[in-house]
């Protein structure tokens, strides 16, 4: 999932210069990093008592008063939204995560999260509108995410831009279908997070999505290759809904 981590650029960026923060400052920072994390975490799975620890983390975003802990909190409650349905609430939200970031650090990695998920936002509008325009302005969001992961060496932001290009270009409900296009992001994504243990999950998945773009396309051997690869790291790695 898309972790919250600050990156030197955006610390550059965001905070008062290093005369001016102390210790205390840092330390402030680094612990409403951490929890936010957590709190991301407690989203995806599906925690009671999210509200309350958004709440908690308000609060200390408000202690530290900066624009670029703000906008993580505006994010975040969007995505909360955004898991529960509400999507009028998730658009407001992340709106205004967008403006707030936009406003400080622009070229960030919380710029490339608020983007992903904008990009999951429009799929769900698109979904229940029955809308493709949705669907490409999620791309357009997909493509800008890339651009500044790219810019910031960020290897699991171009992975996870990757796939959702891939999967963009694949997945019938996008009403898309260009199999040499997904087949060209797909193999990218196996480039570049080869190797990289946070990556794992998604090379899997990539790993997947070959194999029913080869087999779309009639290659069935090279299908067959990336499915049983694609299955066999699942097994290993627990990754049930891939084994699914």
């Amino acid at each position: 999932m898309i972790r919250v981590t600050l990156l030197l650029l955006c610390l550059l960026a965001c905070l008062p210069s290093s005369g001016q923060r102390g210790s205390s400052n840092d330390t402030q920072f680094s612990d409403f990093s951490r929890v936010a994390e957590a709190v991301e975490k407690s989203i995806n799975n599906k925690d009671l008592f999210i509200s309350r620890k958004i709440d908690s983390l308000k609060e200390m975003a408000t202690l530290l008063n900066l624009p670029y802990s703000s906008g993580v909190v505006l994010r975040i409650e969007a995505k909360k939204y955004l898991f529960e349905g509400n999507l009028g609430e998730a658009v407001s939200k992340l709106n205004q995560a967008k403006n707030v970031i936009s406003s400080c650090c622009q070229s960030s990695k919380e710029m490339i999260n608020i983007l992903l998920l904008e990009n999951s936002l429009l799929i769900n509008l698109g979904l229940v509108n029955f809308d493709t325009i949705h669907f490409k302005k999620g791309k357009q969001k997909l493509e800008h995410a890339l651009v500044l992961s790219r810019k910031l060496l960020d290897t699991t932001s171009i992975v996870n831009c990757l796939d959702g290009l891939g999967d963009y270009y694949y997945y019938s409900a996008f009403q898309v279908e260009n199999m040499d296009s997904a087949r060209y992001y797909y193999e990218e994504l196996l480039q570049v997070g080869e190797g990289k243990e946070e990556s794992l999950y998604k090379l899997t998945d990539a790993l997947h999505g070959l194999a029913n773009v080869h087999n779309t396309i009639g290659n069935i051997e090279l299908a067959e290759d990336y499915f049983y690869r694609s299955l066999s790291l699942a097994k290993e790695e627990n990754f049930y809904d891939i084994s699914f």
